[in-house]
């Protein structure tokens, strides 16, 4: 009998742990085949892609239905922009910013902003933990107040930022 290292693919599993606070805004598909754990604080931008589940190179074990999958987790205090696929197996650390449309194909440490496809570190921001208004390229950045998820189901909800001149 010959081994394979991946198993049948099973559907239904729910794998995803979240925090107390939260905030997915639309479309967020999460694959959970392996646990998926998601921090506080965590802000998810639109059409975000979390996938635990992979399959085998090997066309011959993967037409016979064969999947494996690895955990993602990510930590506290990370902002992930839209249109970002998260590859199995991927930990981001706290505090990290991960820019739109990236891919992350391995795991980014804490508080820095990456960005790319593949995903790489851009640079270490001076505070890992700026709220409030901040000055960004000559632009006044005031956010707006935002609800997260309190273990209740992912929906529509927007996060706005109002940009003025200073």
């Amino acid at each position: 009998m010959h081994h394979h290292p991946f198993v049948p693919l099973r559907l239904g599993l729910q794998h995803t742990h979240w925090q107390q606070l939260f905030f997915a805004n639309t479309g967020l598909v999460i694959l959970d085949t392996a646990p998926v754990n998601i921090g506080n604080n965590v802000l998810i931008g639109p059409q975000v892609g979390i996938y635990a589940a992979y399959h085998p190179l090997d066309v011959a074990t993967r037409i016979a239905g064969y999947e494996a999958a690895k955990p993602v987790t990510i930590c506290d205090d990370v902002w992930i922009g839209g249109h970002v696929s998260i590859l199995p197996g991927v930990t981001i650390g706290r505090g990290a910013v991960i820019g739109a449309g990236s891919v992350v194909t391995h795991s980014i440490p804490p508080g820095v902003v990456a960005a790319g496809n593949p995903c790489r570190i851009i640079k270490k921001p001076a505070s890992a933990h700026n709220t409030g208004s901040r000055k960004t390229n000559n632009m006044h950045i005031k956010t707006a107040r935002y609800s997260f998820f309190n273990q209740a189901p992912v929906n529509s909800s927007t996060l706005y930022f109002q940009a003025v001149k200073p």
